[in-house]
């Protein structure tokens, strides 16, 4: 066993490994931290020798991994997503105003101009 020194933690349908590690005995402890819900899924491990011809073990069996958000971070997300609604809404109030504005002041602005009068042509 001493040959087979590297462990390799693999999911499925992730073409390259998602760690790997390098031991002295014949056993390997892998960590999953700031896991999110795209972490869920089938996982193995596998060892294989440090050096040539890198033989390697079969895959373990699998274990399924299932991650969820909690009800918290789903409520801080929904509020985040909220608050960016909110500000697009009022820039687009704002941006409206600002229209409805010019459009008035263009109005009024034209209204109070004196239309040139016609004259009748010379005979």
């Amino acid at each position: 066993m001493t040959e087979y020194t590297m462990f390799m933690l693999l999911k499925e349908g992730v073409p390259s490994p998602v760690q790997v590690q390098s031991s002295e005995s014949n056993r390997a402890d892998f960590s999953l931290h700031n896991v999110t819900a795209t972490d869920t899924g089938n996982y193995s491990c596998v060892y294989h020798q440090k050096e040539a011809p890198f033989w390697a073990s079969h895959p373990s069996d699998h274990f399924k991994i299932l991650v969820s958000v909690s009800p918290s971070a789903l409520s801080e997300c929904y509020t985040k997503i909220n608050l960016i609604r909110l500000e697009m809404s009022a820039m687009f109030v704002v941006l409206m105003a600002v229209f409805l504005a010019e459009a008035w002041y263009s109005h009024r602005v034209s209204s109070s101009r004196p239309r040139p009068c016609s004259t009748p042509a010379p005979p």
